[in-house]
């Protein structure tokens, strides 16, 4: 009989071990999905493929505080504003953007609006050229 309670104390045990092991797993992706939701840019920074004249439109409509720019941000980075792109056609396809270079490197920043999560502060799409005026290197900016 002694046995027996011994084997079912080891089974229930094994048990407990493993719905512990299972929820604390369960806690675990729940972390990381709460992080990738509310404190990265995972989420607002893809989705659309660029459109110009969504693009333009979009800072007057609102004054760019929807994130409908932040949206295509990642279409812009990989398939327009690529090494060999010239500051002139970066600003032909964007418009005018904002100087934030220095006397070593010229930068263009563009409002993207409101992306993160709670929307309470501003994310800029920031662009530098090199010294023949092609793009740099690209990169978004939270405010």
């Amino acid at each position: 009989m002694k046995s027996e309670t011994r084997g079912l104390l080891k089974i229930i045990l094994r048990l407990i071990k493993l719905v512990f092991l299972l929820v604390l797993l369960s806690a675990l992706l729940l972390g990381i999905y709460i992080y990738l939701l509310f404190f990265t840019d995972v989420i607002s920074f893809r989705g659309a493929d660029f459109d110009k004249k969504i693009w333009l439109e979009s800072e007057k409509a609102n004054q760019g505080v929807d994130c409908i720019r932040g949206e295509m941000y990642t279409d812009l980075k990989n398939n327009y504003l690529k090494s060999d792109t010239s500051i002139h056609d970066v600003e032909e396809l964007l418009g005018t953007g904002l100087d934030t270079g220095n006397e070593h490197q010229k930068c263009l920043d563009y409002n993207l609006g409101m992306c993160s999560r709670f929307r309470f502060d501003y994310d800029s799409l920031h662009i530098c050229f090199d010294g023949n005026d092609k793009v740099d290197y690209v990169t978004h900016i939270q405010h």
